[in-house]
């Protein structure tokens, strides 16, 4: 979480990569159009340039899930954008 909110780099360093954020990428790379609709999570949607840019997170616990994503499965981060957008 504390890497995703401060780095400007959409690539994982080494010992954060694991199952779980490759699937969390893939899971949003399935979902882009969504993301850059007008009827998705984004506000305003995501732009192209945001999509390459950005750096998705999903935690390992039910209790991170609910505390820090209020309960949602993904956070994805767009370095320039406030805050995460959460799915």
């Amino acid at each position: 979480w504390d890497w995703c909110t401060g780095s400007k780099n959409r690539n994982y360093a080494r010992s954060l990569k694991s199952e779980t954020t490759r699937s969390a990428a893939k899971s949003f790379m399935g979902m882009i159009h969504f993301f850059m609709s007008e009827s998705g999570p984004a506000r305003p949607p995501l732009t192209a340039d945001e999509v390459k840019r950005a750096i998705v997170f999903t935690p390992e616990s039910d209790v991170f899930r609910e505390r820090y994503l209020l309960g949602h499965d993904l956070a994805v981060f767009v370095p320039g954008r406030p805050g995460p957008v959460f799915y």
